[in-house]
């Protein structure tokens, strides 16, 4: 199946949040362009390939979570290894 090729035209601040998110604008339009479909009822919209970004960004937070949990365990395994040398020296 071929491409045409148009032009569209976004505000400077959807551009910047798109770039910023690393989003192709060619992405974007197809998928807008499903989504407004779907809404009107001319046609369904696939959400599986949606379903499979949302599946990854959730992946994603989730490991930042968990990354950020165990930095917290980290520093706290840490302040009690300290609480207990000081509580050490006092004796």
């Amino acid at each position: 199946m071929g491409r045409i090729i148009c032009s569209v035209s976004v505000s400077p601040e959807l551009h910047k949040k798109a770039k910023e998110n690393f989003i192709p604008l060619s992405e974007a339009t197809r998928v807008g362009i499903g989504v407004m479909l779907a809404e009107r009822g001319v046609d369904d919209y696939d959400g599986s390939l949606n379903l499979h970004r949302r599946m990854i960004k959730f992946k994603t937070i989730a490991e930042e979570a968990l990354q950020k949990l165990s930095e917290l365990e980290i520093k706290d395994n840490n302040k009690k290894i300290l609480e207990n040398k000081k509580d050490g020296i006092s004796c």
